[in-house]
């Protein structure tokens, strides 16, 4: 019990704050004010839902770029079939799917028909394929250009695997809730499981370099209380929605058809962006490696500056570009 009581105190901050402001709330607009609480004060509180849910979508395209960067092969010039690679994609998202859609409507109605759960779901693989071909179609250029290198290569297949996988089951939720219904336990648990992973990404995001530079407030030890902040934020909108709508259902569907947006527009995002920073290291390298063959003639550094090859260390920077055109500046080995 010691242990949980000291434990505890790291929600001291979150309760406090939304007690605080619940508190004044209750003084300002309570039964016995003369002052009513304005109707919008509630939808305005619960639109803050639309910020939390976008927060969710890009916390998990931070944490699994991260994921995708580690281990990678060393940086050399290779080739690849960008048609092998989306078929494997969308052969691994079907059979996750079709599991998907055969262990729910099992769980649902407790009988073992297979096709009928294919049949009656056909919508639900036509939607996720839609949705993962329009994808490819608006991430083909920045797919083709990082088959060139090995590591941009498995970075790539990587981070979209990802975060199709991600997309597809909020897809599969939208599916369950408006036409499979659900038990109200089932999404309640999935809800709550759903909180603690975006918490956990939440605080990993505020945490890590990238995002850690911009707000000199946080930092790795109050990053726990800033993370629970954001889940009771999250948590309250869709409180305050639900009592607003006297519905929960639409609530959640909405979240997870703002966070599917937020990781597929990631997509394109993510991987212009560390082709831009490829770019710039092998433009330095070869500014700097023909400076120093220009400065030092006769030391016998003939090398090419085309000839470099660049180790990409499998950060992702802050710069984007929608202009990368890898013919320009990282045809390697030439």
């Amino acid at each position: 019990m010691t242990r949980f009581l000291s434990s505890f105190k790291i929600c001291l901050f979150p309760l406090a704050v939304s007690g605080a402001l619940g508190l004044l709330i209750i003084l300002l607009f309570g039964q016995e004010s003369v002052v009513d609480l304005p109707a919008v004060f509630p939808l305005g509180l619960g639109s803050l839902f639309v910020f939390w849910a976008i927060a969710q979508g890009r916390s998990f395209g931070s944490w699994a770029s991260s994921i995708a960067a580690k281990r990678l092969p060393e940086s050399e010039s290779t080739s690849g079939n960008i048609k092998i690679m989306t078929m494997t994609q969308i052969s691994i998202l079907l059979v996750m799917s079709i599991l998907g859609i055969f262990g729910f409507q099992f769980l649902y109605e407790k009988n073992w028909d297979f096709g009928g759960a294919i049949i009656s779901n056909i919508g639900f693989f036509g939607l996720a394929i839609l949705a993962y071909g329009l994808t490819v179609a608006w991430t083909w250029k920045y797919r083709q250009m990082a088959l060139r290198d090995k590591a941009l290569k498995k970075f790539a297949s990587r981070w979209t695997m990802f975060a199709h996988v991600f997309a597809t089951w909020h897809l599969l939720t939208v599916w369950r809730q408006l036409v499979m219904s659900p038990g109200t336990i089932e999404v309640f648990i999935e809800e709550v499981i759903l909180m603690m992973f975006t918490v956990f990404m939440a605080i990993w995001t505020i945490t890590s370099q990238s995002v850690g530079v911009k707000f000199r407030f946080i930092s790795t030890e109050n990053a726990l209380p800033w993370g629970l902040s954001f889940g009771y934020a999250y948590a309250g909108s869709v409180a305050m929605l639900a009592t607003a709508f006297n519905d929960i259902t639409y609530v959640m569907v909405t979240g997870h058809i703002i966070a599917f947006l937020t990781i597929t527009w990631m997509q394109r995002n993510v991987l212009a962006r560390i082709l831009d920073q490829h770019d710039f290291a092998v433009k330095v390298a070869r500014i700097t490696h023909k400076s120093v063959a220009e400065a030092k003639p006769t030391e016998g550094v003939v090398a090419l500056a085309d000839d470099i090859e660049v180790q990409w260390d499998g950060t992702v920077g802050q710069t984007i570009s929608d202009d990368v055109e890898w013919t320009d500046v990282i045809e390697l080995n030439d």
